[in-house]
């Protein structure tokens, strides 16, 4: 299923939603915070971001960067680079936004995340046990080339002691 979505009932859209292509002149794209919120529509379970449901999309744009980390790439202070979501802000800027997103109830949204992080623990633990394992084997080679070492050593000093 292909994602519709309509722009036109966010207030000032042409000037929020739009910027000029950085590709082709005299065209233009879509402002990277409403590209991420019409994708973030069927990653939260909202069709639509409305007065009523902003604060609650926002929220879970946030529960979901807790577990997965933000979608939108930024310059910070420093010259550095952070991903982040959309503020409570640009998410309220986008009350309009409407999409054919499959919507989500609150157990089912606490259900796809709970998934979520364990499956992120589920990662991190086997990133562990492998870094670990590497870890444990880089030793076991170190061992095994003093031990080499020690045998040549040894074979040497005999040579010369019956030479």
């Amino acid at each position: 299923m292909s994602l519709n979505w309509d722009l036109t009932t966010i207030e000032n859209n042409k000037e929020l939603c739009w910027v000029p292509s950085t590709e082709e002149a005299g065209k233009v794209e879509l402002h990277t915070v409403t590209n991420v919120l019409i994708w973030s529509t069927m990653l939260v379970g909202f069709s639509k971001i409305t007065e009523k449901n902003y604060k609650d999309f926002h929220r879970r744009l946030i529960e979901w960067e807790v577990v997965a980390g933000g979608m939108i790439r930024s310059r910070v202070e420093g010259g550095g680079w952070e991903n982040r979501m959309p503020t409570l802000q640009e998410v309220q800027a986008h009350i309009g936004l409407t999409t054919n997103a499959n919507t989500k109830t609150n157990r089912q949204w606490t259900s796809n995340l709970g998934t979520k992080v364990k499956e992120e623990a589920s990662n991190r633990i086997r990133e562990k046990d492998i870094a670990r394992v590497r870890a444990e084997a880089e030793g076991e080679r170190d061992e095994q080339e003093k031990a080499r070492a020690r045998l040549v050593d040894s074979i040497m000093n005999q040579k010369e002691v019956t030479v």
